[in-house]
Parts: C-alpha cells; structure tokens; sequence
C-alpha cells in the first residue's frame, strides 16, 4: 500500500505495458507518474516479492478532477481527461513529458474514451449523448448526437466495431465509420426492480489473428451490470453469452495481459450498513475467460476506483480513495514436467495456434514445438504427458497423449469441457462444474476402460464413454473446484467445502470430507494418508485421512487437521518418496517442511516441479514465458533448486561422526601402544631375573 504524493483522492491508474510506468489521476488536477524498483532495470517483472514504489514526474495541465487515464502505447503517448471536458495528449521526450495536444469539449463531459488497438483513432463517449472519433493529431473523423446519456465506450479487438453504452442499460454498436449496426443482447438480471445499468465494459485486445480475424475460442468480451452478473461474450453477436454471479457491487474489472484472466472489484454484501454493502472492505475476484473463479484478494479498503495489471499480468495495482494497492499475481501456466522433459504451452502473437514446446532438461536444448489450437490443461506422469485441447467439431476436447519427443501417440476425445485435470499413472482424470471422468490408459496388456460420475450421485459410478451416458437433468447446487490424484484415488472439491473421496476401481465406496472452507486447491501426499488444503485466503492446512471419526451409515468422514498452517500459500507440492515432505510456496519465498518443522527456505519465483530425496526441483516460468521463443539456454534460465537444512545437518552429522571415530581409533593405538610396551617392560624384568637366578 502506498499514498500518492498529495493525499489526493484518486479516480484512476494505468498502467504502460511496454515500458512499465504507472500513472494515477486523481482530485486538483492529479497527473503522477510512479514506477516499482526492480533489482534489474531491465526485468520487467522481476521477483514476486515487495518492492520500491518510486514517484516520477508531476505532470502540470489539469486544474480539475481528473477522472480518467488511457496509454497509447502504439503512438508512445498519454492521455487524461478531466470533469471540465478539457483532454490532454501527453508525449515524453528525453525521459520528460509535455502535453502535446490539448482538446477542449465546452458545455460537456466526456464519460469515457479508448484508443483503437493501434493508437490511430480514440473514440469518445460524451454526457450529453455525442459520439465521436478522432485521429491521434486531433482531426474529426465523424460526431454524432445519439441522444443518450453515454457511459463507456469500448473498439472491437480487430479496429472494426466501437461499442457505446448508455445510462438505461444498453450497449450499441457502431462501426469505425460511424455507422449504428445494432444492439447487443444483454442478460443483466434482476436488480430489485430497478432498471439494471451497464457498470464496466472491457474487450481484450490479444485474440487477433494475422489476417484480422478474430479467435473466438474463449470470451473476450466482458459486460459488468449493477446486478452483479458478468456476462462474457466471444463476440458481440455472441447468442450465447456465459452468464457469471460475481455476488458483488461491481465497480471496476479489467483484463490481463494475454486475456486469460479477468479481474473484477467490487463491495461485498452487508446487513449492518445502510446501504446493504460492506464500506470498509473491497474484494477482488480473479476469473477465468469461463468465469470460472481462480481466486480472491481483499482489500482493507472501498471503493475500488480503478484497477490495472503490468506487462506480465504478475502484478495488479489498485487504487482505493488517497491510496494505491500493489498485489503479486502467480499465474497458473500450463506447463509439466515428466522423464526430464519440460512440457509448456503458450499463446503466439499473430496465429490462432498455441505453441506447444518440450525442453530437455539434461541437455539444456529445445527438443520440439508443436503448433497446437487451444490447449487448455498439461499434466504428466512418468513418461508420458496428456494435454487437454478445446475442439470445435463433434467433440467438446481430446485428451493428447504424448511422449517426451512430443509425438501424440493417443488421443481421445471427450464430451465435457475440462476446468481441472490431473494424471497418474494409469489414469487422466477432468472434471468440469458437474462431472467427473477417468479414463485408464491402454497399454500392450491392458485395454483403456472409462469412467463417469455425477458428482452429486459418486456412489453410481457409469462405466463406459459419454456414448451411453445419460447426463443428469436436475441442476446442482454445488459446483467441483479442484482436483488431486494419486495412483487410483481422486479427491474432488466442491465449493460447498466439502471434499470427496473416490476410488477409480470401483471396489471402495466413496466417502465425503467436510471442510468447512473453500477448497481451492488440493494435494495428496504419496501414501494417501493427508491432504494439503488451500482455501480463497491462501492458508494452507493439512487434513489427516486416518484420524477423526467415522460415522456410521454414512460416506461422511471428519478427518482431523492438523495444528500446522502457513498463510499466503499459492502453490503445494508433496515428496514423492516421503509421505510428511512437502514445499510451499509462500509468497516469493519456496519453504520445504518435514511434519510441521520447517527444514529451509528460500527467496525465488520459480515453481516447483519435483521434491524427491529432500531436493526441490522446479522452473523460473515467468522467464520461460517472457519470451518463449527465444532459447532458454540462452537467456540463461535456472533450473530452481532447494537442498534442505536437514541434508547440511546430516552431512554435519556424518562429520562428527567421523570425527568420533577417529578419535576412537587414536584412543585405541594409543592404548595398545602402551599395553605393548608393559608387555616389553615385563618380559625384560623376566629376563633378568632368570640370570640372577642362574648366577645364585
């Protein structure tokens, strides 16, 4: 948390995805630039950790509230608008910025403005219902009164379409010429009898092919109402929008930098205020393009007037009244690693295919990149990796089975979008909100077999494919969040916070965990004895499987936690060859655990991959997917390691050991050597007296 200089009240924050300043407008006339201190200047999204806010220039123009901020990072520019009406184009030169242009709107004011995806044109949304669009030098390229009292104004990814909103609730869209085309369809909900209005609207601009088509694979398109639904669009003519309860008072939402992840900001529900909304709290939830819920970040503040990530989308910056809140985001990439090889995909400038790459992790070197249309989830699993790809045919995905060369060798498709995956040896298992499927396998001696189970029915397992699989009617109340395999044991969160336990076999009845908090991800260690628990506050806790109580007649078991949790938790990962080693990452720092007892920390970015044999193995991602294109030897990428404490201490240990022993050893000479020379001083005193005797 920071404090602008000033103590102005701010209205909003953006932050430049090419050179990584962050400017924040605010109250009298509030212009200031700010940037985050990294270790290196030019590591852009360097270690997720606390850093350096650092001010920069003031910039001296507005004399009124300025209430909005938009980069033009094509024309390398900087625009604000204030409640006068007065915009201004700000360009730097030489490490400065100047106001290089400065339009004035008497007798108005504009609600809203965005610049089309090349920084060409701005379209401007105006209070007393005018339009327009202008080129960067100020030219009118066409105006127009609708008649409306406009609020938010948004270009279509490809430069085409222009929406406009207005008060009452509708959306319009224009083409770049100005011509009305249509409405959008718009599904707001009820809002307690009121008319539902539009309270943000953001389209990404990233799904954009070589040949200006759109990539409509997953929504792009986000629609905030005052009811607190989303509705998320692949296009504007979209029949069939996903329609998201955020059970918020939205206020601002924006998206990441490749679009996969949607960050909205609201008020949580009250009954001790007046107004029915908490005012002292402010939550952020993190979606998926699906709206499917990643996770959560409150802040000890409301309202929330803007919200921005950073080129890397590993930071999001978020203004509340006098103050600006920096969070560290940790993406869920799609990456595995299995038999040496590290498996990754990422999205490619300009092409509607992914790239999938495999890197020898032994020889250091780029073993193949696939060209790939939407892979969703990578798992692995001894020699083999399974990737989940989206379709558009017949089949809703296909499971990819492939070796460490990257060669498909199986596919299979399946007929339920998966939003969890994981892999064990003999099996992939996906699951979307409702159903969970397994699929074993084949190999020379065993045939493959699947499995399907409605996860509000897991003692009725249907063996067999989605072929003879009668889907349920009746809709569920509860939602599946996250998934943990191990061998032939799944467990399955639910957001009810009740966790289930289903044996893949089908010879154990399943049995039901109940929580009492949101299981947002789950781990399994290797003998299936506990449970690492990551609820939406980051705090990690262990559940013991083998204690607690059984109830009888019943699949509900308690289990016990244990005393041990760490906050801050976004990742967990457990020994494959230990069943009480585990690491966590806690914020920028990788901690190993034996039991409860912490063995070693460290301060890292990277993810961790394998823990075997006390050592961490894992991958600075972030550095990988900066620039996938480039050779990771040549960037000079890390493999992450983590030797704990207790192999120092061991080594120690074996030191004095040997140390002990030697001394022994020196002991035992030294006691032998004196023996021997008792038995010399004895044998000399015998010998002596036998002459004596003899000269008697």
């Amino acid at each position: 948390e920071i404090d602008v200089p000033g103590s102005h009240v701010l209205r909003d924050v953006a932050w430049n995805a090419k050179i990584g300043w962050l400017c924040a407008v605010g109250d009298n006339g509030l212009v200031q630039m700010l940037r985050l201190d990294t270790v290196n200047e030019d590591d852009v999204r360097g270690v997720p950790g606390d850093c350096t806010v650092l001010p920069g220039q003031r910039l001296e123009g507005h004399e009124a509230t300025v209430w909005a901020v938009r980069w033009n990072e094509g024309q390398h520019q900087l625009s604000t608008s204030d409640e006068n009406g007065l915009t201004i184009v700000w360009h730097e030169c030489d490490g400065v910025w100047s106001a290089a242009l400065r339009r004035e709107h008497p007798g108005t004011v504009s609600k809203d403005f965005e610049w089309n995806p090349d920084g060409a044109l701005v379209a401007t949304s105006f209070e007393d219902g005018q339009a327009s669009v202008e080129r960067v030098n100020g030219e009118l390229v066409w105006q127009k009164n609708l008649g409306l009292e406009l609020r938010w104004v948004e270009w279509s990814p490809n430069g085409e379409l222009i929406l406009f909103s207005d008060a009452a609730g509708a959306v319009h869209v224009f083409t770049k010429d100005g011509a009305l085309l249509n409405k959008v369809s718009l599904h707001p909900g009820e809002n307690g009898g009121e008319p539902a209005t539009v309270v943000d609207m953001r389209w990404h601009f990233s799904l954009t092919g070589a040949d200006g088509t759109e990539q409509f694979a997953a929504p792009s398109l986000a629609l905030a109402f005052s009811t607190g639904r989303l509705q998320l669009m692949r296009h504007e003519a979209d029949e069939r929008p996903l329609l998201v309860p955020t059970g918020l008072k939205i206020q601002r939402m924006c998206w990441n930098h490749d679009g996969s992840v949607l960050a909205v900001a609201g008020s949580l529900p009250s009954t001790e205020s007046e107004s029915g909304w908490d005012d002292s709290l402010s939550l952020v939830k993190f979606l998926s393009p699906l709206g499917q819920l990643l996770n959560e970040l409150r802040i000890p503040a409301a309202p929330v007037s803007a919200l921005d990530f950073d080129k890397g989308g590993l930071r999001l910056a978020v203004s509340v009244n006098k103050h600006i809140y920096f969070a560290n985001v940790r993406p869920n990439y799609r990456w595995a690693v299995y038999e040496n090889t590290l498996v990754f995909a990422y999205a490619q400038p300009g092409k509607l295919e992914d790239a999938l790459a495999f890197w020898s992790v032994d020889r250091k070197a780029m073993i193949a990149v696939h060209q790939v249309s939407n892979p969703l989830h990578i798992a692995a699993h001894g020699h083999r990796c399974c990737v989940a790809v989206r379709e558009g045919g017949v089949a809703v995905a296909t499971l990819e089975l492939r070796d460490t060369d990257g060669d498909v060798r199986t596919v299979k498709p399946i007929m339920i979008y998966p939003l969890h995956m994981a892999m064990t040896a003999t099996h992939v298992i996906v699951s979307d909100n409702r159903l969970l499927y397994a699929w074993r396998m084949p190999t020379e001696q065993v045939a493959e077999q699947e499995y399907i189970w409605d996860a509000d029915a897991f003692n009725d397992v249907h063996l067999g494919g989605f072929e003879t699989f009668r889907r349920p009617k009746r809709r569920s109340e509860s939602a599946i969040v996250s998934l943990a395999a191990s061998e032939s044991t799944v467990f399955v969160g639910r957001d009810t916070g009740v966790v289930h336990r289903v044996v893949l076999n089908g010879l154990e009845e399943p049995a039901k965990y109940v929580l009492g908090c949101f299981p947002l991800q789950l781990s399994v260690n290797c003998d299936l004895s506990l449970l690492g628990i990551v609820d939406d506050d980051n705090t990690f806790r262990v559940l013991d499987l083998n204690q607690g109580e059984n109830f009888p007649d019943s699949e509900v078991k308690s289990g016990a936690f244990l005393a041990h949790r760490r906050e801050r938790v976004w990742s967990t990962l457990w020994a494959v060859d230990n069943a009480t080693e585990y690491v966590l990452m806690e914020g920028p720092n990788m901690t190993v655990f034996n039991a409860a007892t912490k063995l070693r920390q460290r301060y890292t970015r990277g993810y961790p991959a394998v823990l075997k044999r006390g050592r961490v193995t894992g991958f600075d991602m972030d550095e990988v997917l900066l620039d996938p294109t480039t050779d990771l030897q040549e960037k000079g990428v890390v493999i992450v390691t983590l030797t704990p404490v207790m192999a120092v201490t061991k080594i120690q240990a074996m030191a004095r050991g040997a140390s002990v022993r030697a001394r022994v050893r020196r002991i035992r000479d030294s006691t032998a050597r004196e023996a021997a020379a008792v038995r010399i001083q004895t044998r000399a005193r015998g010998a002596r007296d036998g002459d004596r005797v003899k000269r008697i």
